[in-house]
């Protein structure tokens, strides 16, 4: 993504981090976390092409 961008962050009851969605001039993405915050699912949407990734509680990774 390019360097001007604006990002969105959703917290929950207790202040983590728990969404997060970015938007720029090369495109947009959404990140949700999980319980240990690290990404659960992974979207990007840019004119190189459009990505899912999705990560199991055991780390491993699925890209679509």
């Amino acid at each position: 993504m390019s360097p001007m961008k604006v990002v969105f962050r959703m917290k929950d009851a207790k202040g983590t981090i728990r969404v997060k969605m970015g938007a720029g001039k090369d495109g947009s993405g959404l990140v949700l976390l999980n319980d240990a915050t690290e990404p659960g699912i992974h979207a990007l949407a840019q004119k190189k092409g459009t990505s899912i990734t999705m990560t199991d509680k055991d780390g491993k990774k699925k890209a679509l």
